[in-house]
């Protein structure tokens, strides 16, 4: 599962050179995963990347 086009909330106009997409582990959303359910591991998804990269997500789209 994929995390694309994704905002990062910087407080500011300084690129941190965060990416735009993240590829998230299976063990935040299991394999297999249909679209109609990522809706209920969007806190999951976001507590993860704003564990790994130090930032908030104010917007981004969901691939499976």
């Amino acid at each position: 599962m994929k995390v694309t086009d994704i905002v990062w909330e910087t407080d500011g106009p300084e690129d941190f050179d965060l990416p735009n997409q993240v590829e998230v582990p299976e063990s935040i959303v299991p394999a297999g995963i249909v679209e109609d359910e990522l809706i209920s591991y969007e806190d999951e998804i976001f507590d993860y990347l704003s564990d790994q990269y130090g930032f908030l997500i104010l917007s981004c789209n969901f691939r499976v």
